[in-house]
């Protein structure tokens, strides 16, 4: 009944501890019986039967190979459907019994094997594990040569990191700083090497939650061409101002209030405080799509909508005093979601994966439609605070009917909702023109 029940029970994230417990001491259970009963009892012949007994033999080979085909499944065709995971399994069979009987029934009796002295063996043990680590690093770092993988070929294409030089200035790299000890943790990026290229003495503020992170490409480039100051608060395993009060629960507000403070020390007149976040409930993760009848009603539920007033009003007061020291608030305007992860979905091995059946695009109309209660929160934030301003980046990662996955072969999204390095630097120029016109000396909101 525990066995059972330890498969019934069984949650991933639960392993090893505590999940592990109801089929341990399931084991423990059933060897314990095994000692008690006699040699004719009915779990003694059942666990000595030919089929277990087969299965038993080879579970360390089965142990070993189920995952990596299942992973590899997982990632590629898929390990949905009934069918696939019946192929899973008997893949994992068929591998088990070849490495049983090639491998470990040959090694295990080989009389050769037994001649070696004890010195010898253990030599021949560490040199095949440090030549295994060698190839496999060997391997890894490979992968942009010879990877079936378009994800892996053109990773810098796909991963979002920083930007640590650019072509038309030379001499000008990144110069990263992590100010863990701060009371709010925070990256301080700058520039170095070039002291006769003029450096505006503006500081960027950005906070936010994962969505702001993506925009290091963007972030770091903007400080390598125009030598401006940006302080990252990577706000880890939170949001901010996000406009979705259920999203901001447990340590997150007072995280949020200490990097404001961070901000109001050490602000002056014309920085700018960039605020990108989640403010839409996501189509998808990395797992698969979401439930989108749910997602629609965390944007347009009327329970939500009261909640999202409530925070635009918190927001406001907490936002105050930082317009009132002269600072820029530009927030960015959601972006696009997508039902599918490109980078699950961008090859001819996985395109037919189950989690791909979303289609590599969405209608533009749809998105429109989604974000609308944030853009209108946006509106009666600005109507309150007139150094708001809005930067929206959604025109441009979007054509006139759809809002696509990737733009002449290369990506503009990672997963479902994050930016990939090259949506970054396709923004750039419209985020740049969105700064100038935010710090312009003129009242009013400029968009």
């Amino acid at each position: 009944m525990l066995l059972v029940a330890g498969l019934v029970v069984s949650e991933p994230a639960a392993f090893a501890f505590p999940g592990a417990l109801l089929p341990v001491a399931a084991t423990l259970g059933l060897l314990g019986c095994l000692h008690v009963a006699g040699s004719g009892s009915v779990l003694r012949r059942a666990l000595a039967s030919a089929p277990m007994v087969y299965v038993g033999k080879r579970s360390y080979s089965l142990y070993l190979w189920h995952w990596p085909i299942f992973v590899l499944l997982r990632w590629t065709l898929g390990l949905e459907t009934p069918n696939q995971l019946i192929a899973a399994v008997v893949a994992t069979f068929v591998a088990a019994e070849l490495s049983y009987r090639l491998i470990e029934r040959p090694f295990r009796y080989a009389t050769w094997l037994r001649r070696w002295p004890r010195p010898g063996i253990i030599a021949a043990g560490l040199a095949v594990i440090v030549s295994a680590w060698w190839l496999s690093d060997r391997v890894t770092g490979l992968r942009p040569q010879y990877s079936l993988s378009t994800v892996s070929r053109h990773a810098h294409d796909w991963y979002t990191g920083y930007t640590w030089a650019v072509e038309d200035k030379p001499g000008c790299v990144l110069d990263l700083k992590d100010d863990s000890a701060n009371p709010a943790p925070v990256w301080v990026l700058t520039r170095r090497g070039c002291p006769e290229q003029p450096a505006s003495d503006r500081t960027i503020f950005a906070i936010g939650d994962s969505h702001t992170i993506s925009y290091s490409a963007m972030l770091s480039e903007h400080v390598v061409r125009t030598g401006s100051t940006v302080l990252l608060y990577p706000n880890l395993g939170c949001t901010f101002a996000s406009l979705q009060p259920q999203r901001e629960t447990g340590q997150c507000p007072a995280q949020g209030k200490t990097a404001i403070d961070d901000v109001l020390a050490r602000a002056r007149p014309g920085d700018v405080l960039f605020l990108a976040a989640l403010r839409l409930t996501r189509l998808s993760t990395a797992v698969g799509p979401e439930n989108e009848q749910a997602a629609w009603q965390t944007m347009i539920g009327p329970d939500y909508l009261r909640g999202r007033r409530d925070a635009e009003q918190a927001l406001v007061a907490l936002l105050e005093p930082v317009a009132a020291r002269g600072v820029q608030i530009v927030f960015e305007a959601p972006k696009p979601l997508l039902k599918v992860s490109p980078f699950r979905c961008a090859d001819f091995f996985n395109a037919g994966n189950p989690v791909c059946r979303g289609g590599m695009a969405e209608s533009r109309e749809m998105l429109e439609r989604y974000r609308q209660p944030v853009l209108d929160s946006y509106a009666r934030i600005v109507a309150q605070l007139p150094s708001v301003h809005v930067w929206d980046p959604f025109p441009l990662l979007c054509e006139p009917t759809i809002c696509p996955a990737l733009r002449d072969g290369r990506p503009l999204f990672f997963d479902g909702d994050h930016l990939s390095a090259y949506g970054n630097h396709l923004l750039y120029p419209h985020f740049e023109e969105a700064l100038s016109r935010a710090t312009m000396p003129v009242e009013g909101n400029h968009g």
